[in-house]
């Protein structure tokens, strides 16, 4: 609270805000509109509705699960636009599979490296004993451990069935990025979208991609699974 105090908001267009407390907080004490993060939790529009009845005119955007199949995420975005409330989704970057408080790369070196090193950000690639899954990202900083999937989600070639949708932002997610002139391309890329330039910026991009959720949700297969457990 300390530091939103101390910023001076004429110069934002909006807050956007996950955490409960951090929404009942802005609607308290701010007047700036609210892009309310859903991404986690409010995969059903029962949810998705109630938060937004709840924010009432002070909502601007909501940022839906990247989870959402593309039936769902369209019925969603139609049934908002009744209300005229925009809605994002991720449509290139890092999926995040889980957070931690705890700090699961400095335990394996030396348990008291954060109390002298507060700002530090360690990062590492991680594999599952398990099963053959492997290049998973880990990045600790001092809120905690973030691990992301090997591969990046990506609705780039998606845009125009996306903009018949009519979604409304479209997010980039390059804060692991470290190439500044990857960013400018993809921009472009959004702004006049070709297959034939998407071909060339997916094959120079850096990660592999996947479109898992957007192409359908895994329990979409549940009876067909249960059927053929059955017949075993």
């Amino acid at each position: 609270i300390a530091v939103i105090q101390s910023l001076d908001l004429s110069l934002f267009s909006a807050v956007r805000v996950l955490d409960p407390g951090a929404i009942e907080y802005t609607l308290a004490e701010q007047t700036l509109p609210l892009q309310l993060i859903l991404k986690t939790g409010n995969h059903n529009f029962v949810a998705i509705q109630n938060w937004c009845d709840y924010v009432g005119t002070r909502l601007e955007k909501v940022i839906l699960s990247s989870e959402l199949p593309k039936t769902k995420l369209a019925q969603y975005i139609a049934e908002l636009s009744k209300k005229s409330i925009l809605v994002e989704v991720l449509g290139l970057g890092p999926i995040l599979l889980f957070y931690t408080p705890r700090y699961l790369l400095t335990y394996q070196s030396d348990q008291d490296y954060r109390s002298t090193q507060q700002s530090t950000i360690l990062s590492a690639m991680a594999s599952c004993d398990e099963n053959t899954h492997k290049g998973f990202r880990l990045i600790e900083t001092k809120h905690g451990t973030l691990m992301f999937h090997a591969k990046d989600y990506c609705l780039v070639d998606r845009i125009p069935e996306l903009q018949a949708m009519n979604l409304g932002a479209f997010q980039v997610d390059f804060r692991q990025e470290e190439k500044f002139d990857t960013l400018l391309k993809i921009g472009a890329l959004i702004k006049a979208y070709t297959p034939e330039a998407y071909q060339e910026f997916i094959t120079a991009y850096s990660r592999k991609v996947t479109q898992c959720f957007y192409n359908a949700n895994a329990t979409d297969f549940a009876p067909d699974l249960i059927a053929g457990l059955k017949s075993v």
